[in-house]
């Protein structure tokens, strides 16, 4: 089975990689240990895992049998963090490095904040750079059901790597009605697309969230509970 450590360098896909997070969590623990760790995040994720949402997300990023899909950076590097403050020595930056390139190793981009090498930071970056990891917005998909959501006659929403670009070379994976996830920050000036007949949220043309770097999702489909985001 082998160490988190190798587990993470030889990980090509995205089982292997939730493989890999899992030993890193499991690494050590005991039963006191384990349930701290879980009360520490349901508390810091509370902004954005309200209620059985955070559980949920967590237990998700660490399930090994899901399908081989990608997930989301940001919970993986709170993950990470968490973790990292139970291991006497360990450099929550390094550590978050490492997993990042594991990820990109596996295809995902955790975009420009997280880049191979990092330079040491002051403390107050370091703070800094971990209330951004937090700075999740839980989001439910709502009013797709609207005769057509748009040209698409399924209820289903489509994410796009890109809030500019359509079309199916830009699909980036898809949300059902009522499916749960998490946002970050949004633009206003995306691309606009015709609603149904019967669509009766808010609108927000042109508005779009990200997911994470390179998914993006329409404001018209999504409630954040809060709007409007804080920019991109």
């Amino acid at each position: 089975m082998g160490t988190w450590q190798q587990q993470l360098r030889t990980a090509r896909t995205w089982r292997d990689y939730r493989r890999a997070l899992h030993t890193f969590w499991m690494d050590g623990l005991d039963v006191d240990t384990l349930g701290e760790l879980g009360r520490t995040m349901a508390e810091r994720a509370a902004p954005a895992f309200p209620g059985r949402a955070a559980a949920d997300g967590f237990d998700r990023v660490l399930d090994r049998t899901l399908p081989d899909a990608p997930p989301d950076w940001a919970e993986v590097e709170l993950c990470v963090r968490t973790r990292a403050e139970h291991r006497p020595g360990e450099d929550a930056d390094g550590l978050v490095a490492q997993w990042a390139d594991g990820y990109r190793a596996c295809g995902g981009d955790p975009g420009p904040r997280t880049p191979q090498r990092r330079l040491a930071q002051p403390r107050w970056r370091r703070r800094a750079a971990w209330t951004a990891a937090v700075l999740l917005i839980a989001a439910v998909i709502k009013w797709s059901d609207d005769g057509a959501n748009g040209t698409d006659p399924s209820p289903r929403v489509w994410a796009y790597d890109s809030p500019t670009e359509g079309g199916d070379a830009h699909h980036n994976g898809f949300y059902e009605p009522g499916q749960q996830f998490y946002v970050q920050c949004q633009v206003t000036n995306g691309r606009t697309f015709p609603l149904g007949d019967s669509y009766k949220g808010p609108g927000r043309e042109g508005v779009w969230y990200r997911v994470q770097p390179g998914k993006w999702v329409p404001a018209a489909y999504v409630d954040a509970g809060t709007a409007p985001l804080p920019a991109c």
